[in-house]
């Protein structure tokens, strides 16, 4: 009997090990499969695929709503002052927002048959800085009649600019934002002023600050 007992036990010990992992190959199997996961996930870099695709939702929300504003124009005299109040409803069934923070687009209406749509990228790396005040973002889309450059935001240390004074189109030296001397909106890179001086909504842009 004993001898037989014995034998079985045997028998026991050499199926599990040949059926079985044990708990210490268990634990290496689930470690090394852990950093697998996580060397993919590095290479895929998830969160800069998301952030690509959100923006290239931007860029096509403000497509959108661009081709609605060439639309509305076609019907009214004028751009319409805000986008969000129901002016383009027949033009466009809702007004797209920012896909990961849910809030409005900023539109600008530059005058009566102008406009600026703003959007901020998450992936910004060489993009410019559009606006002024509260309107800002580093991609836009305008009214065809509106040269993008005439948007790019100051900063201090910019030297050179240009901004329209009596419909003249006038050099500002020196010109550092919220400091003494002229302020000008919007600000022109070049000594035409983008030919906007005409415009009615640029001809008095400029004011002094003590």
């Amino acid at each position: 009997m004993g001898g037989r007992n014995i034998k079985n036990r045997i028998k026991t010990l050499v199926l599990k090990k040949n059926c079985g992992f044990s708990l210490t190959e268990v634990i290496i199997v689930v470690v090394i499969l852990a950093i697998l996961i996580i060397m993919a996930m590095l290479g895929l870099k998830p969160w800069t695929q998301i952030s690509k695709a959100n923006d290239g939702v931007r860029k096509s929300d403000l497509k959108r709503i661009s081709l609605s504003l060439d639309e509305y124009i076609d019907d009214n005299p004028c751009y319409p002052l805000d986008i969000y109040d129901g002016s383009l409803s027949s033009y466009l069934n809702q007004v797209p927002v920012d896909p990961k923070t849910k809030s409005q687009y900023i539109y600008e209406r530059i005058s009566c048959n102008k406009y600026v749509i703003y959007a901020t990228l998450a992936i910004s790396q060489g993009l410019p800085a559009y606006g002024h005040d509260l309107y800002t973002g580093n991609y836009i889309v305008t009214s065809s009649n509106v040269n993008p450059s005439s948007l790019l935001r100051v900063e201090e240390g910019d030297s050179i600019r240009y901004g329209c004074n009596g419909a003249v189109c006038q050099l500002i030296l020196n010109w550092l934002p919220f400091d003494r001397g002229i302020n000008c909106q919007p600000v022109y890179g070049n000594s035409t002023c983008d030919n906007m001086c005409g415009d009615i909504i640029n001809i008095y842009n400029c004011s002094w600050q003590f």
